[in-house]
């Protein structure tokens, strides 16, 4: 079903059809006046119909759209005293000594504020809070990850360095493993 259907009620007929003449064309020139009269408003009376089937093919279109969209939308919510990461803005300002594996996120920041539209305000760690509130498509969760047990040996040779890296490999759930840097600074 074509639009200019839809709309007109009849298909339309190119005007090559009409120069060199098709089966078409021929029958409607055998048709009188009234005859073919006749049959437009026969048309005219089944468009209402097509136009409702049209109508009802779009929405249902339009709802398989919107359920495989939404389908991959997750929606991001926090809450006030969440600790969260940011993006870095923009790629200029990250740190050139790195290169391309200097960290995309900064923080972590703590949540003190919620305005409306998935706007938060942020504090760093000194407590001091951001000027402008961060769109929450560009914050994540930080996550906090708790020490159980240190093995003596390696605590006593801790005791000589004033700082420490570390990579640590952490299960991401169903992307597999993660590594993550971290950095201890000791008194």
């Amino acid at each position: 079903m074509t639009s200019f259907q839809l709309v007109y009620g009849h298909e339309a007929v190119v005007s090559a059809k009409i120069t060199v003449p098709s089966l078409r064309v021929e029958k409607q020139k055998e048709l009188s006046a009234n005859e073919y009269s006749e049959l437009m408003n026969e048309e005219m009376e089944e468009t209402p119909e097509t136009r409702l089937l049209a109508l009802n093919h779009l929405q249902a279109y339009q709802s398989r759209v919107c359920g495989a969209y939404n389908k991959k939308v997750r929606a991001k919510s926090f809450a006030v005293d969440d600790l969260v990461l940011k993006l870095l803005f923009p790629i200029d300002q990250k740190d050139r000594v790195y290169g391309k594996w200097s960290s995309n996120w900064e923080g972590p920041f703590q949540i003190s504020r919620i305005t409306k539209g998935n706007a938060y305000y942020l504090k760093n760690k000194d407590g001091l809070e951001s000027e402008k509130p961060v769109n929450g498509k560009y914050l994540k969760k930080d996550a906090v990850y708790k020490v159980e047990k240190v093995v003596p040996e390696v605590s006593s040779l801790l005791l000589s360095w004033t700082s420490i890296d570390l990579a640590v490999e952490v299960d991401a759930g169903r992307y597999g493993l993660e590594l993550i840097r971290l950095q201890l600074i000791l008194p």
